[in-house]
């Protein structure tokens, strides 16, 4: 019997962080499939102070995942407009950095790997979280990424 594959059995989720003070950039990709199958990655990368630049790379990451496991028409999410509108527009101004992540992503989506959505910040909260933890252990301040308690509040009844 054969197993039917349908457009967007799989979500790609990237987002980036960047320390500016102490010249960190992090990025997080998470790419879910059926089943709820999912592979996290976060990667430490050189620091540039656009973070226009990390999410691009952290985008080109997710499309090598995507390529490693053969898959077409991934729905791929980023909370950046900014990244957006770079892909709209001709190759301008930007970094040769940047340029180098805009032409991978171009492609990829020119081959219908992905297909390249903006969405609220809150739908790409765990990448961004994901990202934030490597961020949090390069600065040494691992006691930030731990969640803190939450406090139970008394709930107030009908009678008091």
């Amino acid at each position: 019997m054969a197993t039917l594959r349908y457009l967007n059995d799989y979500e790609l989720y990237t987002d980036a962080s960047s320390d500016h003070e102490r010249k960190l950039s992090t990025y997080g990709v998470i790419l879910e499939g059926p089943d709820f199958q999912t592979i996290k990655l976060s990667s430490q990368v050189p620091y540039d102070s656009n973070i226009e630049v990390i999410e691009a790379e952290a985008l080109v990451a997710g499309l090598d995942l995507i390529n490693k496991w053969g898959l077409k028409n991934v729905r791929a999410s980023t909370d950046s407009s900014r990244l957006i509108s770079s892909l709209d527009r001709p190759n301008g101004k930007e970094s040769h950095r940047l340029s180098a992540a805009l032409k991978l992503i171009r492609k990829g989506i020119s081959q219908k790997k992905i297909s390249l959505i903006l969405v609220k910040r809150h739908m790409v909260d765990s990448a961004h979280k994901l990202a934030r933890e490597v961020l949090h252990e390069l600065r040494g301040d691992i006691n930030e990424v731990r969640p803190k308690p939450q406090t139970q509040g008394r709930k107030s009844s009908p009678h008091n």
